[in-house]
């Protein structure tokens, strides 16, 4: 069972076995509100490994020691990413969602305003003949 106090009070620990057989422990953390808008691009841009690495990494930490994770070791990291990071991953599902809307709201008042410029067929009817 997992201990709810632990991602309150700092971050979870997990050990991944790396691809030379290798144990290593590395923790997850959970995304502090200020840290939002820093992982939101890499969510957007569909950068899970940048993602991982800025939950699980220390300041700065890049990405490549995410590539020596053995991949099933890498799959139970990344379920504890999801877990611990809850409240991010519903805040950038609404984000995605109001994005989507207002490109929806867009292309359709696009459309509205596209069809006011053309005159209608019976305005032009009344242009005088060339």
């Amino acid at each position: 069972m997992t201990n709810s106090n632990d991602t309150l009070f700092g971050a979870r620990p997990i050990t991944v076995k790396l691809l030379d057989g290798t144990e290593l422990e590395t923790k997850v953390r959970k995304l502090t509100l200020g840290e939002y808008q820093r992982a939101f691009p890499l969510f957007q841009a569909d950068d899970e490994l940048g993602l991982t690495a800025l939950i699980c990494g220390e300041k700065g930490e890049s990405k490549t020691w995410l590539e020596k994770i053995h991949p099933d070791s890498y799959e139970a990291l990344v379920a504890t990413v999801s877990e611990v990071n809850q409240s991010f991953f519903a805040y950038a599902a609404r984000k995605v969602g109001r994005a989507l809307a207002h490109a929806a709201q867009a292309k359709e008042f696009g459309a509205l305003v596209r069809d006011s410029a053309s005159p209608s067929p019976s305005v032009r009817s009344l242009r005088p003949p060339e």
